[in-house]
C-alpha cells in the first residue's frame, strides 16, 4: 500500500506541474538566477581572497542542487507530456539553458581555483628551491 501512496503523490505532483507549466518555467528561470548568483559569489571569493569559502556558504550551495534537480524533473515532465507553451515561456527556457551553461563554465573555473588553493605551493608549479651543496658544512656536521 505505501507504494500506491507514493505513486499517487508523484502523479499529483506531475499533474500540477503540467497544469502550471508556465509557472514552473518561471520558477526554474528564477532558480537558475539564484544558482548563478551563488556560483559567481564563490568565484569572486576564490579570486579575491584565495581562500576556500566558509562552511555556511558551501551548505547554501549544496542546498541548491536538490532544488535544481527537482526543477529539471518538472521541465522534463512538461517536455515529455507535449504540453504546448507560449513563445515567452520558450524564450525563458532558452535563457535558463544559457544560464546553466554559464553556471557550468564558472563552476569548472571554481573547481580549478579550489584545487589551486588547496594544493601546497611546491605542487602548483613553483620551481623547487635547490641549494648548492656545501661539502664543508656536511663535514662539520658529522665531525662535531
Amino acid at each position: 500500500m505505501p507504494s500506491l501512496q507514493l505513486d499517487i503523490g508523484r502523479f499529483s505532483r506531475y499533474f500540477l506541474t503540467l497544469v502550471n507549466a508556465e509557472e514552473t518555467i518561471r520558477a526554474h528561470a528564477s532558480l537558475c538566477d539564484e544558482v548563478l548568483a551563488v556560483i559567481m559569489e564563490e568565484n569572486r571569493v576564490l579570486r579575491s581572497t584565495g581562500n576556500v569559502p566558509e562552511a555556511e556558504f558551501i551548505e547554501r550551495k549544496k542546498s541548491l542542487l536538490p532544488r535544481l534537480d527537482e526543477s529539471l524533473d518538472k521541465l522534463r515532465v512538461i517536455r515529455e507530456s507535449g504540453v504546448l507553451v507560449g513563445e515567452a515561456a520558450r524564450r525563458q527556457i532558452e535563457i535558463a539553458q544559457n544560464k546553466l551553461m554559464k553556471i557550468f563554465m564558472i563552476d569548472r573555473e571554481n573547481e580549478q581555483l579550489l584545487l589551486k588553493v588547496s594544493m601546497p605551493v611546491a605542487r602548483m608549479g613553483a620551481a623547487p628551491v635547490i641549494r648548492k651543496a656545501d661539502p664543508d658544512k656536511v663535514r662539520r656536521a658529522y665531525k662535531g
